[in-house]
């Protein structure tokens, strides 16, 4: 009886493996193993940024929510974030990638000159840092020096 009742149940699970569209103990995708799009720069706001990500199994774009989730990480000041893409449904694990969040770039407002000094003024941008990032002057053997007060006024005295 037992052999029978044992024969009985392994021609059932016979038959179900054998219909079509069904894969009995198929392995799920390693997100790890897809081709995920790079973030690019992102440009800071004071709030929490949420790029979007592109993950492709070969030629099929999958869709977040159903073949994936993401969670962000350090997404809200300046500097590294990241985007964590765990797998789900017909894939598994995860990947860690990340992005930049960068400072505004100032638009200057207004510039002065004489012969021994120049002014630059900008609107202040909120979140970015109190100084000038890059100030390049060649004439001669002439020497800039910068100075900045806390309006975003910078003022270069050029000395010979």
């Amino acid at each position: 009886m037992k052999k029978k009742l044992l024969s009985t149940f392994m021609a059932m699970v016979i038959a179900v493996t054998a219909i079509p569209g069904i894969t009995a103990g198929a392995a799920a995708k390693k997100i790890s193993s897809l081709s995920i799009s790079k973030i690019s720069d992102q440009a800071y706001t004071g709030k929490s940024l949420k790029p979007g990500v592109t993950v492709k199994d070969g030629s099929k774009t999958l869709k977040s929510g159903t073949d994936y989730t993401l969670s962000y990480g350090k997404n809200k000041n300046i500097g590294k974030a990241s985007v964590k893409i765990t797998g789900k449904g017909d894939y598994s694990g995860s990947k860690t990638v990340t992005f930049k969040i960068v400072p505004k770039k100032a638009a200057i407002s207004s510039i002065t000159e004489s012969k021994q000094k120049i002014t630059l003024k900008w609107d202040k941008v909120s979140g970015s840092c109190h100084g000038v990032q890059g100030v390049l002057f060649r004439e001669q053997k002439r020497r800039l020096q910068t100075a900045q007060n806390r309006e975003g006024r910078v003022n270069h005295d050029i000395h010979h």
